[in-house]
Parts: structure tokens; C-alpha cells; sequence
């Protein structure tokens, strides 16, 4: 029979650092600053956002800032409120 081996992680903190928010015209980059679990993303978009044939984006991560990889591609977005269930993201 197989033995299974359980090891505890570190607890969370009770309430999490503000991540550090860089911003550009082509980018928003958000460093949480340690590899951290999440189950979405919810973006609000300003009025006006998505132009006719909609709004077209990426969400990437990265543990290093260096080298990203793509968790979702969206196209068409009609802008607003956007929720992105979040089946498998982690980083």
C-alpha cells in the first residue's frame, strides 16, 4: 500500500499586501509580490473602452516578470464588468 505524505504550507496573512500596480498604454502589470493562489479576475472597464468590434486582451502571468504565460485570451469583450472564472489560474 502506498503512503501518503502531507506537508502543511505557511499560512496566509490575514490581510494580504496592496500589490504594486504598473501601468502603460499598451499594459496594466500587477505584482502581487509572492506566487499566490486565486479563483478569478474581475476587471471594470471605463465607459467607452471597447470600440466597435469590441475589446480584444490578454491575461498573462509570470513568477519572474520576465517570462509570461498566457491564462486567457479574450476577444470581443463588450467592456464593462468583466468576470473571468478563474479554472486553473494559479501563479
Amino acid at each position: 500500500m502506498a503512503r501518503l505524505t502531507l506537508q502543511e504550507r505557511a499560512p496566509d496573512p490575514a490581510v494580504w499586501p496592496a500589490p504594486r500596480v504598473q501601468n502603460t498604454a499598451a499594459s496594466s502589470t500587477l505584482d502581487l509580490g509572492s506566487a499566490r493562489e486565486f479563483n478569478g479576475l474581475a476587471l471594470h472597464w471605463p465607459a467607452g473602452a471597447a470600440r466597435s468590434g469590441g475589446l480584444d486582451y490578454d491575461v498573462q502571468a509570470s513568477a519572474d516578470g520576465h517570462r509570461w504565460r498566457t491564462l486567457r485570451h479574450v476577444r470581443g469583450s463588450d467592456g464593462g464588468f468583466a468576470h473571468l472564472a478563474a479554472t486553473g489560474f494559479s501563479h
